[in-house]
C-alpha cells in the first residue's frame, strides 16, 4: 500500500477524489481496497482538521512509538469508536465558478463516514434563538472562522 501524508492541497484533493471512488467500490473491511479506504479517510480527516503538520513528528523517540502504536491500532481496528457518528456536518469555505466568473462562500458541508457527501444549497448564515445568548451566535462565528483553516471545497469533491 503506497500512502504517504497529505501536505497540500493537491495531495488533499487527490487522496479525496480516492476516497471517493473508493466508497462507490464499498469494498470489504479488511481486504487491500478496505484497508485503503480506511487509511486514506483518516489521512483526509486529518489534513481538513489542520492536523497533518508532521514535519517534526520523526524527530522523537517518543512520537516514533506512538506512530507505531497508531499503524498497529489502524491494522488491528481498536481506534475505532463504535459511538462515532456514520454522519456528521460541519461548516467549511466552497468555491464556485461559472464561466470565468469564481467565488466563495462558507456552506454547511455534511458527511458521511467523514467523506464530504453533500452540501447546503444557499451559504450558511449567521442566526440563533431570541432567547439564547449571544454566545450561541459566537459559536457558530468560531466555527465558521475555523473553516477558512481548512482546504476549500468544489463541488466535484463530491461524489
Amino acid at each position: 500500500m503506497d500512502i504517504r501524508p497529505l501536505h497540500t492541497d493537491d495531495d488533499y484533493r487527490a487522496a479525496l477524489a480516492e476516497v471517493l471512488a473508493l466508497v462507490d467500490q464499498d469494498p470489504e473491511p479488511g481486504t487491500p481496497e478496505g484497508d485503503r479506504l480506511e487509511v486514506l479517510s483518516i489521512l483526509v480527516e486529518y489534513y481538513e482538521g489542520g492536523l497533518m503538520a508532521t514535519e517534526h513528528l520523526l524527530r522523537s523517540p517518543t512520537n516514533v512509538d506512538h506512530l507505531e502504536r497508531s499503524i498497529d491500532q489502524l491494522r488491528s481496528g481498536s481506534h475505532r469508536d463504535d459511538r462515532a457518528p456514520e454522519s456528521s456536518w460541519n461548516y467549511r469555505v466552497m468555491e464556485f465558478s461559472e464561466g470565468e466568473e469564481r467565488w466563495q462562500a462558507i456552506h454547511e458541508v455534511h458527511y458521511r463516514e467523514g467523506v464530504p457527501a453533500s452540501y447546503s444549497e444557499q451559504p450558511a448564515s449567521v442566526q440563533w434563538d431570541a432567547e439564547d445568548s449571544n454566545d450561541t451566535g459566537h459559536g457558530i462565528l468560531d466555527r465558521m472562522r475555523d473553516s477558512l483553516n481548512k482546504p476549500v471545497l468544489r463541488p466535484e469533491d463530491f461524489a
